[in-house]
């Protein structure tokens, strides 16, 4: 009886842990995240395209650009804090050079 009760025990932390560490390794940019992301890349529309120099498509063409650039950068997802400001800086000019050229 106590054999079966540890076996028990033990299958069911074993499984516990898998399924944790397996929903762990998984995670993706979701749909709500890539949004998110390029809404507050745009800024308030006007005043970012002023500053930049860019008109709306290519507004829309330079977050976009960054966005799919972090996605392949990060496919697991990674916050913005965490990556190295220099990519992110190399990122933003490659992007908006592309941007620029539309």
């Amino acid at each position: 009886m106590k054999l079966t009760a540890v076996i028990g025990t033990t299958f069911i932390i074993v499984v516990t842990i898998t399924f944790f560490l397996l929903n762990q390794q998984s995670p993706e940019w979701s749909d709500n995240e890539i949004s998110a992301f390029i809404t507050a890349c745009k800024g308030d529309g006007e005043s970012t395209r002023t500053e930049s120099g860019l008109n709306e498509n290519q507004v829309n063409s330079y977050c976009i650009c960054i966005q799919k650039e972090v996605m392949n950068l990060f496919p697991e997802g990674a916050p913005l804090q965490q990556i190295d400001p220099e990519i992110v800086e190399e990122i933003m000019t490659d992007c908006f050079e592309k941007a620029l050229s539309e």
